[in-house]
């Protein structure tokens, strides 16, 4: 249905379509691969691609995207932001799927505490990484999909790998920082 909806806007209302990533390539794998292949059903069709990184896109391209529609448009939320915390202020750091990111984003939920002691700081583990919190302490952790949606609402700063995760905090117009290769190796 996808190619008939695509169609429809460009034939019937003379649209330009795009297709924004929902997430960002880190590793070539089976996963990356397939969704290649996926999204190569679109290349005639969809006039620009959006992706998040060069990286991500080199990484892409390496597992057989064809690159020539897309276009790097950065962090989609602020680049720069200077917080400036009230008793209020919540930070959100976002886990990750990919297992061995899982520590280092619990090395940054940390450093993030530790530099921002006045911000109430959660870390929200993907599903995946739940088997990792058996002996980490001190980690206040979103624990359901109700206490996330409370707290999101409320949140000041959104941290964490540009990918789906990012939807609430992009609907809600919050701020996002993206959590980029060159300072965290991940």
């Amino acid at each position: 249905p996808e190619n008939r909806i695509i169609n429809e806007f460009k034939n019937i209302f003379k649209s330009k379509v795009g297709l924004v990533e929902p997430n960002s390539a880190f590793i070539n794998s089976i996963n990356q691969f397939l969704e290649s292949e996926s999204k190569n059903r679109f290349v005639d069709t969809i006039d620009v691609f959006f992706d998040h990184s060069k990286w991500s896109l080199d990484t892409k391209k390496e597992a057989g995207w064809w690159g020539q529609k897309s276009i790097i448009v950065g962090n989609p939320k602020y680049d720069d932001s200077t917080p400036n915390p009230t008793s209020e202020d919540i930070i959100i750091v976002y886990g990750s799927m990919e297992k061995e990111h899982h520590y280092k984003l619990i090395e940054i939920y940390n450093n993030v505490k530790i530099k921002f002691p006045k911000y109430r700081t959660y870390y929200k583990p993907h599903p995946s990484e739940e088997k990792d919190f058996n002996d980490l302490q001190n980690i206040n952790i979103i624990s359901n999909s109700q206490m996330f949606n409370e707290i999101v609402q409320k949140s000041t700063y959104n941290i964490g790998i540009f990918g789906s995760v990012m939807y609430y905090p992009l609907l809600l117009d919050k701020t996002i920082v993206n959590v980029d290769f060159d300072t965290s190796g991940v």
